[in-house]
């Protein structure tokens, strides 16, 4: 119900959280354990990469028209099975099949992996900089962070 980025109704939630699962003799890490346990090992990564100067706009305006025309096939040896393209609003998959975003266009690339890992890139809007943002799931805290470090080294 609340109509903006809210820290304070988020703050609420979690305390709500707390409450119910200290009822249940449980804290909010155990869950979050169970839940890792459940679901795999979910991990995310921030890579800024800042693009200065005179050009600097320009230069990163590029970063992101050379993956639209050279879509990436595979990232750190994991095989891209959808590139999601929110300035077309489009789905291409590797298999040929297309769908629609439904989301307002904005100037973001987003790759899916094989084995549940994804990569987003997308231009700063308040700074000269390009941004890639990685998740990853493993079925172990290991195996995630491993990935995580795969993953962020192609970007670098």
């Amino acid at each position: 119900f609340a109509r903006d980025k809210d820290a304070v109704q988020m703050a609420l939630v979690v305390a709500e959280m707390a409450s119910y699962y200290y009822s249940e003799g449980k804290s909010l890490l155990d869950v979050l354990e169970e839940l890792d346990n459940q679901y795999g090992y979910h991990r995310e990564a921030l890579i800024s990469k800042a693009f200065l100067g005179k050009t600097g706009q320009e230069e990163m305006q590029q970063v992101l028209a050379s993956y639209r025309q050279n879509p990436l096939n595979e990232v750190a040896g994991i095989r891209v099975l959808a590139v999601e393209d929110y300035l077309i609003s489009e789905v291409r998959y590797t298999n040929g099949e297309v769908t629609p975003i439904m989301l307002p266009k904005e100037n973001v690339l987003k790759y899916i992996l094989e084995d549940g890992s994804w990569v987003a890139i997308r231009p700063s809007g308040t700074e000269p900089k390009c941004k890639f943002y990685i998740g990853v799931v493993g079925e172990s805290i290991d195996e995630a962070n491993r990935k995580l470090q795969l993953l962020a080294a192609v970007f670098q």
